[in-house]
């Protein structure tokens, strides 16, 4: 198996290894969840009232409060940015990449007589069968537990 190896020629697009895959969806799921965990602690943090007595002393919170809020939504705003980005990023790629193909497969050579053909044929297949693997790729990380962008606001 590791003997024969056959060059194949590089690829319109990268396609990344179902592991950096799933490593890559874990970390997504990670910062999904620390959003819901600042977004709850934000609204514990939103009932306390704007005085809090200890025992003879009464300590005003108000201001805290509004801080702890403030840098909360700060970190929520980074985590969501990523998010953001991240997905605009992706669906961008996937529509470049669909675009590439919708034109390499425009140019259907009449004959494989010539090499130039021939090649043009190879690079049309190769866009086939990328297209192909990035279907099914897609269609498999679909069907499993797919990321929730839940807090792209």
């Amino acid at each position: 198996f590791f003997f024969l190896m056959i060059r194949r020629p590089p690829r319109s697009t990268p396609l990344y290894s179902s592991a950096a895959s799933d490593v890559y969806k874990r970390q997504l799921s990670l910062f999904d969840s620390e959003i819901a965990r600042l977004t709850a602690i934000e609204g514990r943090i939103s009932e306390i009232s704007d005085y809090i007595d200890i025992n003879w002393v009464r300590v005003k919170s108000d201001k805290l409060r509004e801080s702890l809020i403030k840098e909360i939504q700060r970190w929520i705003g980074k985590y969501s940015s990523y998010l953001r980005d991240d997905l605009t990023k992706k669906l961008a790629n996937l529509q470049e990449f669909t675009r590439d193909v919708e034109e390499g497969i425009k140019l259907m050579p009449e004959s494989t007589e010539t090499p130039e053909e021939k090649a043009q044929l190879d690079r049309i297949m190769n866009l086939l069968r990328d297209m192909k693997e990035v279907y099914e790729m897609s269609k498999k990380e679909l069907q499993n537990k797919p990321v929730s962008y839940t807090h792209l606001t």
